[in-house]
Protein backbone atom coordinates (compact mmCIF):
# COMPACT_ATOMS: atom_id res chain seq x y z
CA UNK A 1 0.00 0.00 0.00
CA UNK A 2 1.37 3.38 -0.89
CA UNK A 3 1.70 6.84 0.93
CA UNK A 4 -0.91 8.16 0.03
CA UNK A 5 -3.49 5.43 0.25
CA UNK A 6 -2.45 4.95 3.79
CA UNK A 7 -3.34 8.34 4.52
CA UNK A 8 -6.27 8.10 2.74
CA UNK A 9 -7.53 4.97 4.54
CA UNK A 10 -6.71 6.83 8.11
CA UNK A 11 -8.58 10.47 6.92
CA UNK A 12 -11.34 7.99 6.49
CA UNK A 13 -10.89 5.74 9.80
CA UNK A 14 -11.00 9.51 11.26
CA UNK A 15 -14.08 10.50 9.62
CA UNK A 16 -15.64 7.37 10.31
CA UNK A 17 -14.92 7.89 14.03
CA UNK A 18 -16.61 11.28 13.85
CA UNK A 19 -19.62 10.34 12.18
CA UNK A 20 -20.18 7.12 14.39
CA UNK A 21 -20.45 3.09 13.78
CA UNK A 22 -22.10 1.69 10.64
CA UNK A 23 -25.87 2.05 10.28
CA UNK A 24 -28.37 -0.38 10.02
CA UNK A 25 -31.05 1.50 7.92
CA UNK A 26 -35.09 0.29 7.17
CA UNK A 27 -38.09 1.67 7.72
CA UNK A 28 -41.53 0.25 7.89
CA UNK A 29 -44.44 2.36 6.76
CA UNK A 30 -47.21 3.31 9.02
CA UNK A 31 -50.90 3.39 6.87
CA UNK A 32 -50.75 5.71 3.92
CA UNK A 33 -47.51 6.10 4.00
CA UNK A 34 -45.93 6.54 0.20
CA UNK A 35 -42.14 7.89 0.86
CA UNK A 36 -39.47 8.01 3.40
CA UNK A 37 -36.29 9.83 3.61
CA UNK A 38 -33.66 8.91 5.77
CA UNK A 39 -33.08 11.69 7.82
CA UNK A 40 -29.27 11.89 7.79
CA UNK A 41 -27.24 12.64 4.56
CA UNK A 42 -24.04 11.74 5.12
CA UNK A 43 -24.44 7.59 5.91
CA UNK A 44 -20.79 5.50 6.65
CA UNK A 45 -19.69 3.77 3.44
CA UNK A 46 -20.75 -0.34 4.31
CA UNK A 47 -23.82 0.75 6.29
CA UNK A 48 -26.90 -2.33 6.07
CA UNK A 49 -29.88 -1.51 4.07
CA UNK A 50 -32.95 -3.73 4.98
CA UNK A 51 -35.72 -2.88 2.32
CA UNK A 52 -38.48 -4.82 3.47
CA UNK A 53 -41.51 -6.97 0.53
CA UNK A 54 -43.65 -3.95 -1.29
CA UNK A 55 -40.68 -1.88 -0.49
CA UNK A 56 -37.78 -0.21 -3.05
CA UNK A 57 -34.71 1.88 -1.46
CA UNK A 58 -33.32 4.54 -4.54
CA UNK A 59 -29.93 5.87 -3.47
CA UNK A 60 -29.97 9.58 -4.57
CA UNK A 61 -26.77 12.11 -4.89
CA UNK A 62 -27.82 16.20 -5.78
CA UNK A 63 -30.91 14.91 -7.90
CA UNK A 64 -29.11 11.54 -9.75
CA UNK A 65 -30.17 7.92 -8.93
CA UNK A 66 -27.10 6.39 -7.35
CA UNK A 67 -28.94 2.81 -7.47
CA UNK A 68 -32.24 1.20 -6.70
CA UNK A 69 -32.34 -1.86 -4.07
CA UNK A 70 -35.37 -4.01 -3.86
CA UNK A 71 -36.50 -6.45 -1.10
CA UNK A 72 -33.72 -8.16 0.72
CA UNK A 73 -30.57 -6.75 2.84
CA UNK A 74 -27.92 -5.05 1.00
CA UNK A 75 -24.53 -3.42 2.10
CA UNK A 76 -23.99 0.67 0.76
CA UNK A 77 -20.72 -0.71 -0.87
CA UNK A 78 -19.25 -0.44 -4.48
CA UNK A 79 -20.43 -4.01 -4.76
CA UNK A 80 -24.32 -3.66 -4.21
CA UNK A 81 -24.41 0.02 -5.49
CA UNK A 82 -22.31 0.44 -8.12
CA UNK A 83 -23.14 4.29 -8.76
CA UNK A 84 -20.79 4.90 -5.74
CA UNK A 85 -17.98 4.41 -8.05
CA UNK A 86 -16.68 8.30 -8.40
CA UNK A 87 -18.53 9.61 -5.41
CA UNK A 88 -15.79 10.06 -3.65
CA UNK A 89 -12.36 9.44 -3.96
CA UNK A 90 -10.69 6.95 -0.83
CA UNK A 91 -13.66 4.66 -0.13
CA UNK A 92 -13.14 2.71 3.17
CA UNK A 93 -15.68 1.58 5.44
CA UNK A 94 -17.31 4.10 7.90
CA UNK A 95 -16.02 6.79 5.44
CA UNK A 96 -19.44 9.21 5.30
CA UNK A 97 -21.05 9.62 1.74
CA UNK A 98 -23.00 12.17 0.80
CA UNK A 99 -25.87 10.48 -0.51
CA UNK A 100 -29.45 10.35 0.72
CA UNK A 101 -32.11 6.95 0.77
CA UNK A 102 -35.38 7.07 -0.21
CA UNK A 103 -38.02 4.24 0.59
CA UNK A 104 -41.01 4.05 -1.42
CA UNK A 105 -44.05 2.05 -0.79
CA UNK A 106 -44.77 0.02 -3.72
CA UNK A 107 -47.90 -1.21 -3.03
CA UNK A 108 -50.82 -1.14 -5.58
CA UNK A 109 -53.52 1.77 -4.83
CA UNK A 110 -56.54 3.05 -6.01
CA UNK A 111 -56.97 6.93 -7.36
CA UNK A 112 -60.56 8.11 -7.29
CA UNK A 113 -61.68 11.43 -9.71
CA UNK A 114 -64.69 12.57 -10.80
CA UNK A 115 -66.33 16.27 -11.32
CA UNK A 116 -68.59 17.93 -14.05
CA UNK A 117 -68.12 19.77 -16.99
CA UNK A 118 -69.45 21.14 -20.44
CA UNK A 119 -69.15 19.52 -23.86
CA UNK A 120 -68.67 21.73 -26.97
CA UNK A 121 -72.44 22.51 -27.41
CA UNK A 122 -73.11 23.98 -23.40
CA UNK A 123 -74.60 20.74 -22.29
CA UNK A 124 -73.09 19.45 -18.60
CA UNK A 125 -72.05 16.12 -18.00
CA UNK A 126 -70.31 13.97 -14.91
CA UNK A 127 -67.83 11.79 -14.69
CA UNK A 128 -66.62 9.69 -12.14
CA UNK A 129 -64.00 6.44 -12.25
CA UNK A 130 -60.76 4.99 -10.69
CA UNK A 131 -57.60 4.39 -11.62
CA UNK A 132 -55.32 1.17 -10.66
CA UNK A 133 -51.53 1.89 -10.59
CA UNK A 134 -48.35 0.94 -8.88
CA UNK A 135 -44.86 1.71 -8.95
CA UNK A 136 -43.30 0.46 -12.05
CA UNK A 137 -41.70 -2.68 -12.34
CA UNK A 138 -38.73 -1.33 -14.80
CA UNK A 139 -35.83 -0.13 -12.67
CA UNK A 140 -36.17 3.54 -14.77
CA UNK A 141 -38.98 4.39 -13.94
CA UNK A 142 -38.82 3.43 -10.57
CA UNK A 143 -35.90 5.91 -10.04
CA UNK A 144 -38.15 9.03 -12.16
CA UNK A 145 -41.32 8.50 -9.66
CA UNK A 146 -38.72 8.49 -6.73
CA UNK A 147 -36.85 11.98 -7.67
CA UNK A 148 -40.37 13.39 -8.73
CA UNK A 149 -41.76 12.25 -5.14
CA UNK A 150 -38.81 12.96 -3.39
CA UNK A 151 -37.92 16.87 -4.66
CA UNK A 152 -41.32 17.52 -2.61
CA UNK A 153 -38.76 17.06 0.26
CA UNK A 154 -41.03 16.00 2.60
CA UNK A 155 -42.52 12.57 4.12
CA UNK A 156 -45.47 12.23 1.18
CA UNK A 157 -48.39 10.24 2.18
CA UNK A 158 -51.06 8.22 -0.54
CA UNK A 159 -53.62 10.42 0.55
CA UNK A 160 -51.61 13.63 -0.39
CA UNK A 161 -50.10 11.61 -3.94
CA UNK A 162 -53.95 10.83 -4.46
CA UNK A 163 -55.41 14.71 -3.96
CA UNK A 164 -52.55 15.88 -6.54
CA UNK A 165 -53.07 13.08 -9.23
CA UNK A 166 -56.81 13.85 -8.43
CA UNK A 167 -56.66 17.29 -9.41
CA UNK A 168 -54.15 16.91 -12.11
CA UNK A 169 -56.71 14.21 -13.24
CA UNK A 170 -59.52 16.24 -13.43
CA UNK A 171 -58.23 19.16 -15.61
CA UNK A 172 -57.46 16.69 -18.01
CA UNK A 173 -60.44 14.81 -18.52
CA UNK A 174 -62.64 18.10 -18.05
CA UNK A 175 -60.30 19.24 -21.15
CA UNK A 176 -60.20 15.95 -23.11
CA UNK A 177 -64.16 15.50 -22.73
CA UNK A 178 -65.04 19.51 -23.51
CA UNK A 179 -64.18 18.82 -27.03
CA UNK A 180 -66.96 16.72 -27.79
CA UNK A 181 -70.51 16.89 -28.78
CA UNK A 182 -73.35 15.71 -26.92
CA UNK A 183 -74.01 13.39 -29.32
CA UNK A 184 -70.66 11.82 -28.69
CA UNK A 185 -71.67 11.21 -25.22
CA UNK A 186 -74.87 10.35 -25.85
CA UNK A 187 -75.04 8.15 -28.99
CA UNK A 188 -71.67 7.09 -29.03
CA UNK A 189 -71.25 6.44 -25.10
CA UNK A 190 -68.68 3.28 -25.48
CA UNK A 191 -66.53 5.13 -27.30
CA UNK A 192 -65.94 8.10 -25.79
CA UNK A 193 -65.25 6.11 -22.79
CA UNK A 194 -62.96 3.70 -24.51
CA UNK A 195 -61.05 6.61 -25.76
CA UNK A 196 -60.86 8.34 -22.51
CA UNK A 197 -59.80 5.41 -20.90
CA UNK A 198 -56.79 4.75 -23.31
CA UNK A 199 -55.75 8.13 -23.14
CA UNK A 200 -55.62 8.52 -19.42
CA UNK A 201 -53.90 5.21 -19.23
CA UNK A 202 -51.40 6.84 -21.18
CA UNK A 203 -50.77 10.34 -19.54
CA UNK A 204 -50.72 8.80 -16.13
CA UNK A 205 -47.85 6.67 -16.98
CA UNK A 206 -46.15 10.01 -18.82
CA UNK A 207 -46.45 12.32 -16.63
CA UNK A 208 -46.38 10.73 -13.06
CA UNK A 209 -44.05 7.62 -14.46
CA UNK A 210 -46.89 5.07 -12.46
CA UNK A 211 -47.94 1.65 -14.20
CA UNK A 212 -51.22 2.07 -14.82
CA UNK A 213 -53.37 -1.43 -14.88
CA UNK A 214 -56.69 -0.78 -14.71
CA UNK A 215 -58.89 2.63 -15.53
CA UNK A 216 -62.68 2.42 -15.30
CA UNK A 217 -64.82 5.54 -16.07
CA UNK A 218 -68.19 6.10 -16.30
CA UNK A 219 -69.56 9.45 -17.85
CA UNK A 220 -73.61 10.59 -18.53
CA UNK A 221 -75.89 13.75 -19.22
CA UNK A 222 -77.31 14.64 -15.93
CA UNK A 223 -81.16 13.85 -15.51
CA UNK A 224 -82.21 17.21 -15.13
CA UNK A 225 -80.44 18.61 -18.30
CA UNK A 226 -81.82 15.30 -20.47
CA UNK A 227 -85.21 16.28 -19.43
CA UNK A 228 -84.41 20.02 -21.00
CA UNK A 229 -82.84 18.54 -24.30
CA UNK A 230 -86.22 16.28 -24.76
CA UNK A 231 -88.65 19.56 -23.97
CA UNK A 232 -86.81 20.99 -26.66
CA UNK A 233 -86.57 17.85 -29.20
CA UNK A 234 -82.90 18.08 -29.45
CA UNK A 235 -82.76 14.56 -27.41
CA UNK A 236 -85.25 13.67 -30.42
CA UNK A 237 -82.51 14.04 -32.97
CA UNK A 238 -80.28 11.96 -30.91
CA UNK A 239 -82.48 9.50 -30.15
CA UNK A 240 -82.45 8.53 -33.73
CA UNK A 241 -78.34 8.51 -34.28
CA UNK A 242 -78.26 6.25 -31.26
CA UNK A 243 -80.55 3.56 -33.21
CA UNK A 244 -79.86 4.36 -36.37
CA UNK A 245 -75.71 3.57 -37.09
CA UNK A 246 -75.95 5.66 -40.65
CA UNK A 247 -76.54 8.31 -38.65
CA UNK A 248 -74.70 8.21 -35.58
CA UNK A 249 -72.02 7.48 -38.04
CA UNK A 250 -72.24 10.36 -40.53
CA UNK A 251 -72.46 12.99 -37.16
CA UNK A 252 -69.73 11.25 -35.73
CA UNK A 253 -67.57 12.06 -39.26
CA UNK A 254 -68.34 15.69 -39.18
CA UNK A 255 -68.26 16.50 -35.73
CA UNK A 256 -64.66 14.51 -35.57
CA UNK A 257 -63.59 16.84 -38.82
CA UNK A 258 -64.78 19.76 -37.20
CA UNK A 259 -63.17 19.16 -33.81
CA UNK A 260 -59.65 18.40 -35.97
CA UNK A 261 -60.09 21.87 -37.64
CA UNK A 262 -60.27 23.18 -34.19
CA UNK A 263 -57.43 21.68 -32.89
CA UNK A 264 -55.45 22.82 -35.86
CA UNK A 265 -56.28 26.31 -34.34
CA UNK A 266 -55.53 25.75 -30.88
CA UNK A 267 -52.00 23.73 -32.28
CA UNK A 268 -50.86 27.13 -33.81
CA UNK A 269 -47.15 28.61 -32.89
CA UNK A 270 -46.63 25.22 -30.80
CA UNK A 271 -49.49 25.37 -28.54
CA UNK A 272 -48.77 22.76 -26.15
CA UNK A 273 -52.67 22.19 -24.86
CA UNK A 274 -53.26 22.43 -28.65
CA UNK A 275 -51.13 19.62 -29.71
CA UNK A 276 -52.15 17.34 -26.72
CA UNK A 277 -55.34 17.20 -28.26
CA UNK A 278 -54.56 17.40 -32.08
CA UNK A 279 -52.79 14.13 -31.74
CA UNK A 280 -55.62 11.75 -30.88
CA UNK A 281 -57.59 13.22 -32.94
CA UNK A 282 -55.25 12.87 -36.12
CA UNK A 283 -55.19 8.88 -34.83
CA UNK A 284 -58.96 9.41 -34.74
CA UNK A 285 -59.07 10.56 -38.76
CA UNK A 286 -56.34 8.06 -39.53
CA UNK A 287 -59.62 5.04 -38.81
CA UNK A 288 -62.10 6.94 -39.94
CA UNK A 289 -59.93 7.72 -43.85
CA UNK A 290 -59.08 3.72 -43.71
CA UNK A 291 -62.96 2.46 -43.07
CA UNK A 292 -64.16 4.65 -45.92
CA UNK A 293 -61.36 3.40 -48.19
CA UNK A 294 -59.16 6.38 -48.48
CA UNK A 295 -55.93 4.32 -48.12
CA UNK A 296 -53.65 7.00 -49.23
CA UNK A 297 -54.69 10.33 -47.51
CA UNK A 298 -54.61 7.82 -44.25
CA UNK A 299 -50.88 6.90 -44.60
CA UNK A 300 -50.52 10.74 -45.14
CA UNK A 301 -52.53 11.60 -42.24
CA UNK A 302 -50.41 9.33 -40.07
CA UNK A 303 -47.14 10.63 -41.71
CA UNK A 304 -48.47 14.31 -40.57
CA UNK A 305 -48.95 13.09 -36.75
CA UNK A 306 -45.75 11.11 -36.50
CA UNK A 307 -44.09 14.25 -37.69
CA UNK A 308 -46.32 16.65 -35.32
CA UNK A 309 -45.87 14.35 -32.39
CA UNK A 310 -41.68 14.32 -32.31
CA UNK A 311 -41.21 18.00 -33.49
CA UNK A 312 -44.47 19.25 -31.01
CA UNK A 313 -44.88 21.88 -33.93
CA UNK A 314 -47.82 21.82 -36.67
CA UNK A 315 -46.74 23.88 -40.22
CA UNK A 316 -48.71 25.73 -42.23
CA UNK A 317 -48.24 23.10 -44.80
CA UNK A 318 -48.93 20.23 -42.59
CA UNK A 319 -52.58 22.43 -41.65
CA UNK A 320 -52.73 23.29 -45.16
CA UNK A 321 -52.98 19.58 -46.18
CA UNK A 322 -55.02 18.17 -43.50
CA UNK A 323 -57.61 21.09 -44.21
CA UNK A 324 -57.79 19.96 -47.77
CA UNK A 325 -58.53 16.07 -46.71
CA UNK A 326 -60.67 16.72 -44.51
CA UNK A 327 -62.50 18.96 -46.32
CA UNK A 328 -62.54 16.66 -49.40
CA UNK A 329 -63.95 13.32 -47.58
CA UNK A 330 -66.74 14.79 -46.01
CA UNK A 331 -68.55 17.00 -47.56
CA UNK A 332 -71.11 15.76 -50.25
CA UNK A 333 -70.84 12.28 -48.79
CA UNK A 334 -73.12 10.06 -46.28
CA UNK A 335 -72.12 7.55 -44.06
CA UNK A 336 -73.02 4.89 -46.60
CA UNK A 337 -71.08 7.18 -49.32
CA UNK A 338 -74.16 8.18 -51.41
CA UNK A 339 -74.12 11.70 -51.68
CA UNK A 340 -75.64 14.33 -48.75
CA UNK A 341 -79.29 16.07 -49.81
CA UNK A 342 -79.69 14.57 -53.23
CA UNK A 343 -82.50 16.10 -54.31
CA UNK A 344 -83.20 16.90 -57.27
CA UNK A 345 -82.24 20.50 -57.22
CA UNK A 346 -79.12 19.73 -55.71
CA UNK A 347 -79.53 21.49 -52.40
CA UNK A 348 -77.49 20.53 -49.49
CA UNK A 349 -78.97 21.82 -45.77
CA UNK A 350 -76.58 23.08 -43.69
CA UNK A 351 -77.23 24.77 -40.53
CA UNK A 352 -76.77 28.39 -41.21
CA UNK A 353 -74.67 28.58 -37.93
CA UNK A 354 -72.22 25.83 -37.59
CA UNK A 355 -72.13 25.14 -41.31
CA UNK A 356 -72.83 21.38 -40.64
CA UNK A 357 -74.18 19.23 -43.53
CA UNK A 358 -77.77 17.82 -42.05
CA UNK A 359 -78.19 14.20 -42.87
CA UNK A 360 -80.74 13.20 -45.46
CA UNK A 361 -82.25 10.72 -42.52
CA UNK A 362 -82.36 13.60 -40.22
CA UNK A 363 -83.40 16.36 -43.35
CA UNK A 364 -86.58 14.23 -43.83
CA UNK A 365 -87.98 15.22 -40.51
CA UNK A 366 -87.60 18.85 -40.33
CA UNK A 367 -86.04 19.00 -36.84
CA UNK A 368 -86.23 22.38 -35.52
CA UNK A 369 -82.51 21.78 -34.05
CA UNK A 370 -79.66 21.44 -35.75
CA UNK A 371 -77.86 17.94 -34.26
CA UNK A 372 -74.21 19.10 -34.43
CA UNK A 373 -74.33 22.62 -32.29
CA UNK A 374 -78.33 22.29 -30.86
CA UNK A 375 -79.43 25.89 -32.22
CA UNK A 376 -82.85 26.46 -33.25
CA UNK A 377 -83.42 26.04 -36.77
CA UNK A 378 -86.07 26.48 -39.29
CA UNK A 379 -87.42 24.87 -42.63
CA UNK A 380 -89.07 26.38 -45.37
CA UNK A 381 -92.16 24.88 -47.53
CA UNK A 382 -89.46 23.47 -49.94
CA UNK A 383 -86.82 22.24 -47.97
CA UNK A 384 -84.33 24.87 -47.07
CA UNK A 385 -82.75 25.61 -44.01
CA UNK A 386 -83.17 29.21 -42.49
CA UNK A 387 -82.22 30.75 -39.08
CA UNK A 388 -84.38 30.87 -35.98
CA UNK A 389 -84.78 34.45 -36.68
CA UNK A 390 -85.49 34.72 -40.21
CA UNK A 391 -89.04 35.39 -41.67
CA UNK A 392 -87.97 34.37 -45.45
CA UNK A 393 -86.09 31.64 -46.71
CA UNK A 394 -82.76 32.86 -47.54
CA UNK A 395 -82.34 30.19 -49.99
CA UNK A 396 -85.99 30.21 -52.52
CA UNK A 397 -87.23 33.47 -50.55
CA UNK A 398 -90.56 31.63 -49.26
CA UNK A 399 -92.25 33.02 -45.84
CA UNK A 400 -91.69 31.02 -42.79
CA UNK A 401 -93.49 29.95 -40.31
Amino acid sequence: MGFFDKVGEALGRAASGAVGRLRVISHEFRPGELVWVYPEERIPYGSRIVVEPNQAAIIVRSGRVLGVLRQGEWVLDTAHVPGLRGVMQGLYEGVPLPVKIIFVNVTERDIPFGGRCNTRDGVPIQYHGMVHVAVPDNEEDIKRFALRIAAEEKVFTTEELAERMRVYINDWVESFLGSFMSIDVYAGKARVKQLLRDQLARMVAENWYLRVKDVGIDVDIPEDWLEKLRQQGYMQMLALASTNPQVAQFMQQYDLQRRLMDALREARGGNVAGIALLIPLLQQFVQQLSAAGRVEEARRVESIARQVQATGVVTGEQAEELRRIAGGGGEGREAGGGAVGSQASGYTPRCPYCGAVIPPQLAVQRPNFCPFCGKRIKWCPNGHVAPAEARFCPVCGAKLE
